[in-house]
């Protein structure tokens, strides 16, 4: 019987008589939910490619308008499915361990591949049995790879917190909701100075991931036209209070 056909029989109640039917049917059903994102992800990323030549404004509105997919787990899908797709083409032994990976893992394993398209992701997969390892420890051991973390005796370049990765990511999605203008609301001086300090270290550690792990490939021309533009318009905010502030203390020594 077809996914379909179960799931009808199981809305209706229809649940298998002997013990060993049902055993064999929650497996099949787990299974299918493992996979998940392996599935969903390589369509979703065939999509953009296919149906949307690339058009990234176009799918992301097809994705979240059909299956109301948040932007990052839209993006997740679409890192996620691009990998598998290129690892099935060019190293089907290797897709094959991925396909049957949790997503957390995945996710994490798609810098490797972004850097260098597959080779750094083989390697890698010889290398460890990601099987067996926890998501931290996929994460932990991609760094490593990345050169993000030194390893041996050294420090780590930065401090490991548990749990950041998953806290970052809801900050970024809450903040990307709110208008810039009702956040205003919410400053005073000192919160406007810690955030800009903030803004300016999270700016540049995104430049540096994209230097070092070649993922600015995977920018859009219209998303860079956006930050070229965002960039623009601060520095020439910069710009006007360093004049400013420049006549007020001549003003004032004078």
């Amino acid at each position: 019987m077809n996914l379909t056909g179960i799931i009808q029989d199981l809305k209706e109640g229809k649940i298998p008589r002997s013990l060993s039917e049902k055993e064999t049917l929650i497996k099949a059903i787990d299974n299918v939910a493992k996979l998940e994102t392996s599935l969903i992800s390589q369509i979703v990323a065939t999509a953009r490619t296919e149906d949307f030549q690339d058009n990234e404004p176009q799918w992301s509105a097809w994705v979240t308008e059909k299956f109301g997919y948040s932007k990052e787990r839209r993006c997740h899908l679409n890192a996620i499915g691009r990998m598998l797709i290129g690892m099935r083409e060019k190293y089907p032994e290797f897709y094959e361990r991925l396909f049957y990976l949790d997503s957390d893992k995945n996710l994490a394993i798609v810098q490797l591949y972004r850097a260098e398209y597959g080779k750094k992701v083989v390697d890698f997969l010889k290398s460890y049995h990601v099987e067996r390892m926890s998501r931290d420890e996929v994460r932990v051991a991609v760094a490593e790879c990345m050169g993000f973390v030194k390893t041996g005796k050294d420090k780590p370049m930065q401090p490991e917190l548990p749990g950041f990765t998953d806290n970052i990511n809801r900050l970024y999605d809450n903040l990307g909701t709110v208008n810039p203008m009702k956040l205003i609301e919410t400053f005073n001086l000192d919160v406007a100075k810690k955030t800009m300090s903030v803004g300016m270290n999270c700016m540049r550690s995104a430049s540096e991931f994209y230097k070092r792990s070649g993922s600015y490939q995977h920018l859009t021309v219209e998303e860079l036209n956006q930050m070229e533009a965002a960039a623009n318009k601060i520095y020439q905010q910069f710009r006007e209070w360093r004049e400013a502030t420049a006549t007020r203390d001549l003003n004032k020594a004078g």
